[in-house]
């Protein structure tokens, strides 16, 4: 099993997200997923949200405190969730896998950087679904 780290990074009143574009059952299909990667082997979770949010996003951030952890049966994947702190940056594309190439037939499909108001939150399609849930208890 896969394990990974995704943060809640709060800019403003807004809630930064990665906007997905992929083809699935060949239709262009719109999704928005927090930040965050894999945990790379030696690493923490918390060493692993930081490293993502600066290859991501360009930020350095700093960890606020632990919101839950998710186990995704369809990727076989755990997930760790943090809150973040902007320290230093503003959010723009990084060097990540994911933003080299893009194109909405490659396996990654597009990557854009997103702001949701986190009241709006429940509007958006936020994967998974369960924490689209935990976070609109915890916003709206």
């Amino acid at each position: 099993m896969r394990q990974a780290t995704r943060l809640i990074i709060e800019d403003g009143e807004d809630i930064i997200f990665i906007k997905r574009t992929k083809k699935v059952s060949g239709s262009p299909k719109v999704f928005y997923v927090l930040p965050g990667g894999f945990i790379d082997e030696g690493e923490t979770p918390e060493q692993a949200g930081i490293r993502e949010a600066k290859e991501e996003l360009t930020l350095d951030v700093v960890l606020d405190g632990f919101f839950t952890k998710e186990y995704v049966e369809e990727l076989d994947k755990e997930e760790f969730y943090y809150f973040a702190k902007i320290l230093n940056g503003r959010p723009r594309p990084g060097k990540g896998e994911e933003f080299k190439n893009m194109s909405i037939d490659s396996p990654y499909g597009l990557y854009e950087i997103a702001k949701i108001n986190r009241k709006e939150i429940a509007a958006y399609d936020i994967l998974p679904i369960t924490i689209k849930d935990k976070l609109v208890a915890t916003y709206v």
